[in-house]
């Protein structure tokens, strides 16, 4: 297998992780961070295809 396209998952995953620790910052981390991890990557479950069980 190609590794190129493995790292397409792993760096949305990370920017995904990041975007979401910026946002919690910058609203002064009174929501759960857990929260904006969810928001950040419903997304790409969508196009992944992982939804939570």
């Amino acid at each position: 297998m190609d590794t190129r396209y493995s790292r397409i998952p792993a760096f949305s995953s990370a920017f995904g992780y990041f975007a979401a620790l910026e946002q919690w910052y910058l609203d002064g981390g009174n929501r759960p961070i857990a929260d904006y991890v969810e928001e950040a990557l419903r997304p790409l479950r969508g196009i992944w295809g992982t939804e939570p069980a």
